[in-house]
């Protein structure tokens, strides 16, 4: 029974070496060769001098180990304890790291989700931008063909226009021309008028004088052959002075002017009457 005791104990030793073996080296690889590794790193950056000294100065090795050892020598402690400080705070700079990679990958993801959300909204701004850009050109399209449409009915409304203004301008100018025809005779035969009654109120006048001189000698009781004579030279000298020659000429000429623009005045009325109606046919086409 005592043998069964001790075989155990023995195993339980056995077992709880090997697991303080198992547990030293776990902590010996994973603290020792940080600390190891720290240790040296500090030391050759805090002693990379002296190390320069140590391997290329040109003075001899006593020389050399001398300035060493007693005027600036290595320093050891202050690489250890910054070589275990740093072993200490390597898990928690580990872990530092890797929650700044995480957060990191995190902002890059939301970037990438809000870049993509961004584009996708851009993309719909885009496509509704465009179809509005689209409905835009169309009604713009079918208002520049109904304003050309305009444009070109206004050119053929400005031209008829300008057609019917030449045309109006020439039935002007006949109108004109027949109105000046029509003036003239007009005046014309005012002057001949005047004329005329000018030459016949002259003859009345005269008529009137003789037939006051005739009243006269006839009223006288006793007539002498003398005076009798003389009254007759008189009525001669009346009758002469009357120009009666004249008068018919005068009169003659009148009434063939009268005619003759009375000819005229059918020929303007004619003339008239085709232009009127070359108007008409004009403004009112047959189709």
């Amino acid at each position: 029974m005592s043998d069964v005791t001790d075989k155990k104990e023995n195993i339980g030793q056995e077992v709880a070496g090997d697991f303080f073996k198992d547990l030293r080296s776990a902590i010996f690889q994973k603290v020792g060769t940080p600390l190891y590794i720290s240790i040296i790193t500090i030391f050759c950056i805090d002693n990379w001098d002296k190390l320069l000294f140590l391997a290329f100065s040109k003075i001899s090795i006593e020389s050399r180990i001398y300035v060493l050892n007693h005027e600036t020598p290595f320093t050891y402690w202050p690489c250890v304890a910054y070589g275990v400080l740093f072993t200490v705070l390597m898990p928690y700079l580990t872990r530092l790291i890797e929650l700044s990679q995480y957060f990191s990958n995190l902002w890059k993801s939301n970037i990438s989700s809000w870049s993509d959300v961004a584009s996708f909204r851009n993309i719909d701004k885009t496509n509704r931008l465009k179809h509005r850009i689209d409905i835009r050109d169309e009604k713009r399209n079918k208002r520049k063909v109904e304003y050309t449409d305009k444009c070109n009915k206004l050119i053929a409304d400005i031209k008829s226009l300008e057609k019917k203004h030449g045309n109006l301008k020439s039935d002007w100018d006949s109108l004109k021309g027949i109105y000046d025809l029509y003036s003239s005779a007009l005046t014309s035969s005012t002057i001949d008028l005047k004329t005329a009654n000018e030459n016949l109120s002259n003859v009345k006048k005269e008529l009137d004088e003789l037939s006051n001189f005739i009243s006269e000698m006839l009223a006288l009781e006793k007539i002498s052959n003398n005076q009798l004579s003389e009254i007759k030279d008189k009525v001669i000298t009346r009758i002469n002075g009357i120009n009666l020659i004249v008068i018919k000429n005068s009169s003659d000429e009148f009434f063939n002017r009268i005619f003759i623009r009375d000819e005229d005045v059918k020929h303007l009325d004619k003339k008239m009457k085709e232009t009127l109606s070359n108007i008409e046919s004009r403004d009112n086409p047959k189709y």
